[in-house]
């Protein structure tokens, strides 16, 4: 038989008390979880005639509780990768077509040889321009300019840094041989005594318009052009930029 009895104040789960009883006393144990003051069930056992009810110990099994946990539930987002469109043909044919990138321009390009400019580099110039003046020879002119920019016949041909370095060695041409500069003195020079030295200031010359030419060159290479001196006679020794 079972049977609710009160916890006395003051005990605590593991505790034992006496409980009245229709079969008697019975020792029973507060179990885990109730306290004093609070009441709990304990099994009476059921007396026969003649017998003297003995106390029992009791121990009262703590009920565990059961609570449901919610359930959480987080729904995932989800990634939805781009398609790509297809146009068909007619939508593509209303398409404005996408204009065709140009190539970089390079240098420009001429025929192989074809004379693009000249220069006489006579002091004297061809018509005797030089004789009240150095300065009035055409190289001369172009010293005077120096710093400008290149003639017309050369533009878009060669930067102006370019043309600046060529009159620079034009210039130092002219100082090879001094004697050109007064008229008439180169005669003069074939004279026996001067005929020897102005034959080694010639050669010198030679050799200073070869290593000039390669240097001028090597600098042209990138704009597809050749710089050489010509010499039709001894008035007349120009120095020319062609297409190479």
């Amino acid at each position: 038989m079972m049977m609710q009895v009160q916890v006395p104040v003051g005990l605590q789960p593991g505790g034992q008390f006496q409980a009245m009883t229709p079969s008697g006393p019975v020792l029973a144990t507060v179990p885990y979880g109730v306290n004093g003051g609070q009441f709990m069930t304990i099994q009476v056992p059921v007396m026969q005639a003649g017998m003297v009810p003995q106390p029992q110990m009791m121990v009262q099994q703590p009920q565990m509780m059961m609570m449901q946990q919610p359930q959480m539930m987080m729904q995932q987002p989800q990634m939805m990768a781009p398609q790509p469109m297809v146009m068909n043909q007619a939508a593509m044919s209303q398409q404005p077509a996408a204009p065709q990138q140009q190539p970089a321009a390079g240098p420009k390009r001429g025929t192989p040889g074809l004379l693009i400019w000249q220069v006489n580099v006579h002091p004297l110039g061809e018509s005797c321009e030089g004789c009240c003046g150095r300065g009035a020879s055409p190289v001369g002119q172009l010293v005077e300019k120096k710093g400008g920019a290149a003639p017309d016949a050369l533009k878009d041909v060669i930067s102006d840094a370019a043309f600046e370095l060529i009159v620079e060695k034009l210039d130092k041409w002219q100082q090879q041989l001094p004697c050109q500069c007064v008229p008439c003195c180169e005669v003069l020079c074939f004279c026996p005594p001067c005929l020897p030295c102005y034959c080694c200031m010639r050669a010198q010359r030679s050799s200073w318009e070869e290593s000039t030419t390669n240097d001028i060159n090597e600098m042209l290479k990138r704009y597809n052009t050749e710089f050489k001196f010509e010499h039709e006679d001894c008035m007349k020794p120009h120095a020319k930029l062609v297409w190479s």
